[in-house]
């Protein structure tokens, strides 16, 4: 009997070890990005956006803009890929491309979204979502988007134009990305020059700076 008892409770415990491994077990970073999603939709000041965003997220972003180029409107389809990750529905015209949620997502986790460049003899073969969109040649996204939320006088909605990367432990703002393309000649046959000097010239008049001015 003692021996039959003993035996039931081996395998209860086999039971209970391989439930708990099978929960734990999963995506972890859809589970962050559900609570996340959640808290966004109770309370606007709370972060809106998963703290750990997968890069299959940040993979699908970048791939959904590359595919738009040419047939679709890409800010209206990043507008709704960043509300997809905020868990809301991304057929509704609200929030709009402007507004807090979706510009605090980018102010927020700009330097997380950084997509992968091998097809366009890139500058660099990984570099931040806006200067994505310079270096594949999606001018339009820069001038319909960063001009818009980048000099609105609504402070809740404006979009930080002088976010940064660290490039060889220096500070790198989209303006220094553009001089980084403009001053070398050998870009000036895949890029449109004249055009990204109307891009620098416009987001520094809507406040856009180097990084050594900062």
């Amino acid at each position: 009997m003692k021996l039959l008892i003993a035996i039931m409770l081996i395998i209860s415990s086999i039971n209970a070890k391989e439930t708990c491994q099978h929960a734990t077990v999963g995506n972890e970073d859809t589970v962050n990005f559900a609570s996340s999603a959640m808290k966004i939709t109770e309370n606007l000041n709370l972060d809106p956006a998963p703290n750990n965003l997968s890069k299959n997220l940040i993979m699908k972003m970048c791939m959904k803009l590359a595919l738009s180029i040419g047939s679709k409107d890409t800010v209206e389809v990043t507008r709704q890929q960043v509300l997809e990750i905020l868990g809301k529905d991304t057929n509704s015209s609200e929030p709009t491309v402007d507004s807090y949620e979706v510009v605090n997502f980018f102010n927020t986790h700009l330097d997380k979204i950084v997509c992968t460049d091998t097809k366009h003899n890139p500058i660099r073969s990984k570099v931040s979502y806006f200067k994505y969109n310079i270096q594949i040649g999606n001018y339009a996204f820069v001038e319909k988007y960063l001009y818009k939320t980048g000099c609105t006088d609504d402070a809740s909605k404006k979009l930080d134009l002088n976010a940064y990367d660290m490039i060889d432990e220096k500070k790198e703002t989209i303006v220094d990305y553009l001089d980084l393309i403009i001053e070398d000649e050998n870009n000036h046959v895949q890029y449109d020059i004249k055009r990204l000097k109307e891009i620098r010239s416009g987001l520094v008049h809507c406040g856009a700076k180097k990084a050594e001015e900062l």
